[in-house]
């Protein structure tokens, strides 16, 4: 999902979040570490990783950004759905 701010002129970020994950059964029975449950943000121009948010013991099936850009939610198999607020340094920060 690319961020609403992709045409902010304030807070302009050529970012997108990332969703996804291996079936929890697979890493129940692997017994590995790293299940792909985790949020990725990217830059889009420089493609490379800003970011990785934790939180779901699932695949993350859906994800969606508030419509100012601040603030996303994401819903996983594990049957919850995670609220996440970017932090205040997010906006301030250059990523280059």
């Amino acid at each position: 999902m690319i961020s609403p701010l992709f045409d902010d002129r304030n807070h302009q970020k050529f970012h997108i979040a990332i969703v996804g994950g291996q079936e929890a059964r697979d890493v129940a029975r692997m017994n590995i570490e790293g299940s792909g449950f985790e949020i990725q943000l990217y830059s889009i121009i420089y493609e490379q990783k800003l970011a990785e948010i934790g939180g779901h013991f699932g695949p993350v099936h859906t994800i969606d950004f508030s419509p100012d850009g601040f603030a996303f939610a994401t819903g996983s198999e594990d049957g919850y759905v995670h609220y996440h607020q970017l932090p205040p340094e997010y906006f301030t920060k250059k990523f280059e």
